[in-house]
């Protein structure tokens, strides 16, 4: 009897299964924007590398993909560069039909270990899924065009800011539509009538 009864929680526990997907796809693309890149303080470039990405994730992976990279054309870091400021990159999933944006911000230092461009970002961006899981998306914080007296200005001093996806699955467990699962019960149930039968004429 006891056989039965697992048969019939085993049906029952396929129609309540979870919803998470085991893998996503990430496909999409993103925009830097901000006062940074034509504001009061260290004027900086943005050269978008990887413009469009398109990849899958399965549960608790991670991918790290080098996004652009980041510098300035100017050669001194003055009063008014030391001020911060913002730099945005805001994402677009086509896939997942969801947007969002990472805040950072940037400004330029000099002190006694020389002067360098610096950008730090409010990670991390968190995306929440239809199914109940959620995208995590983290830009690194780099130091660009580096000098010992002075920045090292343009292009080939800058630094690459990277981004790394993880998908984080959730724990919502959503029921298969009951004219789907009708079968599965229907079939324990008979499975619990054969053996009654059984038993009544073995008696």
């Amino acid at each position: 009897m006891f056989r039965f009864a697992f048969a019939l929680a085993f049906a029952l526990g396929i129609v309540s299964t979870a919803a998470n997907a085991s893998s996503i796809r990430v496909d999409g693309d993103y925009a830097v924007s901000g006062p940074a890149l034509h504001g009061w303080g260290l004027n900086v470039e943005a050269w978008d590398r990887t413009p469009h990405f398109d990849f899958h994730l399965d549960a608790h992976e991670h991918k790290t993909v080098k996004l652009f990279k980041i510098w300035t054309n100017e050669w001194y870091v003055n009063y008014d560069d030391k001020h911060w400021e913002s730099l945005n990159v805001h994402f677009s999933f086509d896939s997942l039909d969801t947007s969002g944006t990472v805040e950072g911000y940037s400004r330029g230092f000099k002190n006694h270990y020389g002067q360098y461009g610096y950008v730090g970002w409010d990670n991390p961006l968190e995306i929440a899924l239809e199914h109940g899981g959620m995208l995590l998306v983290s830009l690194t914080h780099e130091v660009f065009n580096w000098g010992k007296h002075h920045l090292n200005a343009g292009y080939h001093y800058g630094s690459y800011v990277y981004a790394n996806f993880k998908y984080k699955p959730g724990d919502k467990v959503e029921p298969v539509p009951l004219p789907a699962a009708l079968p599965l019960m229907a079939a324990a149930l008979g499975l619990f009538g054969v053996a009654a039968w059984r038993r009544r004429k073995t008696a």
